[in-house]
């Protein structure tokens, strides 16, 4: 390798890092330039002479963030667009709660690629006036924020030492392979939440691991998530003060051995615990032990195995995100950021659409149905693989060999033989449904039809349908289509082409991906 070339690449690893700094954690009340960081808020005002405003920040694939704009003057309505480094539009929303809020919410979405990102904000029709922008690692609402400013309701246990400083929390444990903890009893946490602690530095006498205590219900009862001086992380459950390893110690290339100031973030979604590091996703755990009562949380230490360990930590802010509420209960995505599978199946969890847990249940790369007559033509996949409560997502593109009439594309699910099934289809004039056939005819009382200028099947359209509990989702190029309620929905899934005139056609589904929610086959 030569110099230069060796230069080049030391010069764009140090552009990446600097990037990467930008997304950090401040307590500065307010920010004044157009780099967006995390948990500081960006003032700005839309008039007629600046109808937008755009900040930056780098994201890291599988990031999980979400913004939110808040209009101080009662004259502004913001809508919030969020573009890639190739401009294109990823996500967007504009009066998230409307009536009773005209602020603009995008929450728990998940980065699709490493990269610089752009968040402009506007404002709907002609309205102007000043707003706040947000950005927050997990979701939108703060359960907790805590600065360290005092001691607070935070109890020591196990600890040598506990004192607060300049809004820093330094805490320091000693002895053989002792934990240490420094909680907050008074927190009442719910199943879904996003919890990140700050570590401004650590240092130790011997080996260290530091990390956050989950699911806590008592110094003897909680889910410990800790991360090691060698860099690496894992998981353990205690329960009457026995423990019992739930992942052990696991490597990832984010983690650097040795270093001594870091984010450690989780997000607990039931049984499932995601960890961030620095915001990078590291792992995901599925099958946690429960802990009853265990709704509180707080840091752990932990000494070495050896005579004389000594740990000393100062932690700098400690917060805890939870999913928005308004009055009909958790905010529904609008919009999807991605509909490649993988992407798609976090961020649908993420966002609540479907529970933790499930697997991919197969993935299909192309798959091709024409249909030259008017009616149905159906392509169950993978026959023995029966979903009840599943995702089932395809890109899909008609092409006409003779055009007469209306036709579409779609995807097939509940197939329970060639007169008994659900269909879930885009066609060429925009028309969108879902449709359900019980012997000769489709029972138009059970399903629903719309239309939606500027969508086309002729044109490569991305479906996506998810099924819980006998109500289906529908999103058609990663929008919210629709949600109904869908009887009698187990069972075989695939692709189907329907002929609504006397086309020739031929559907081309790419990318098509099934996600079981439940286990039963």
């Amino acid at each position: 390798m030569d110099a230069a070339l060796m230069m080049r690449m030391v010069t764009a690893l140090f552009a990446a890092l600097f990037a990467a700094f930008c997304l950090t954690i401040s307590t500065v009340t307010a920010q004044t330039d157009n780099t967006l960081r995390a948990n500081l808020p960006a003032e700005g005002t839309i008039s007629d002479e600046t109808p937008s405003l755009s900040w930056r920040f780098y994201g890291w694939q599988d990031q999980m963030l979400s913004f939110r704009v808040r209009a101080v003057s009662p004259t502004l309505d913001p809508v919030l667009t969020i573009r890639n480094a190739d401009g294109q539009r990823i996500i967007g929303n504009d009066d998230y709660n409307y009536p009773d809020s005209r602020d603009s919410l995008v929450e728990g979405i998940t980065i699709p690629r490493s990269g610089e990102y752009e968040v402009i904000v506007s404002s709907f029709g002609e309205t102007t006036g000043d707003f706040v922008l947000t950005m927050l690692p997990g979701y939108a609402t703060f359960l907790l924020d805590e600065r360290f400013v005092t001691v607070g309701d935070w109890t020591p246990h196990n600890l040598t030492s506990y004192r607060v400083q300049d809004g820093v929390a330094a805490i320091e444990a000693d002895g053989v392979a002792q934990t240490g903890l420094l909680v907050n009893p008074d927190l009442t946490l719910g199943e879904r939440y996003y919890i990140e602690a700050i570590i401004d530095t650590v240092s130790a006498r011997n080996d260290w691991a530091l990390g956050l205590a989950l699911r806590y219900r008592d110094v003897a009862n909680y889910i410990a998530l800790a991360l090691s001086e060698r860099g690496e992380w894992r998981l353990v459950h205690v329960s009457d003060g026995d423990e019992r390893i739930v992942r052990d110690w696991t490597p990832h290339p984010a983690i650097s051995a040795g270093e001594t100031a870091f984010r450690l973030g989780a997000l607990v979604d039931g049984d499932t615990i995601s960890v961030f590091y620095d915001g990078l996703f590291v792992g995901r755990v599925g099958d946690v032990p429960s802990v009853a009562g265990g709704v509180a949380a707080g840091v752990l230490t932990r000494t070495a195995e050896a005579v004389g360990s000594v740990i000393r930590a100062e932690v700098d802010d400690l917060f805890i995100t939870v999913p928005t509420r308004i009055a009909s209960g958790y905010v529904f995505p609008t919009e999807l950021v991605s509909a490649s599978p993988r992407i798609a199946a976090q961020e649908l969890v993420r966002r609540g659409v479907m529970p933790s847990g499930g697997q991919m249940a197969w993935e299909i790369e192309d798959s091709f149905l024409d249909n030259r007559a008017p009616g149905v033509a159906h392509l169950p996949l993978v026959a023995d693989t029966r979903l009840t409560d599943f995702a089932l997502g395809a890109t899909v593109q008609m092409t006409f060999t003779r055009e007469e009439g209306v036709a579409g594309c779609g995807l097939l699910f509940g197939y329970q033989d060639e007169t008994d099934y659900w269909m879930a289809y885009l066609d060429n004039s925009g028309g969108y449904g879902l449709s359900r056939r019980v012997d000769d005819s489709f029972d138009n009382d059970e399903g629903f039809f719309a239309v939606r200028d500027g969508w086309d099947v002729t044109a490569t359209s991305d479906l996506l349908l998810v099924v819980r509990d006998a109500h289906a989702h529908l999103f058609i190029n990663r929008q919210h289509a629709a949600s109904w309620d869908v009887a009698d929905a187990g069972g075989a899934v695939g692709n189907i082409a329907v002929n609504f005139g006397s086309s020739v056609i031929s559907c081309q589904f790419r990318n098509v991906w099934a996600w079981r929610l439940d286990t039963a086959d």
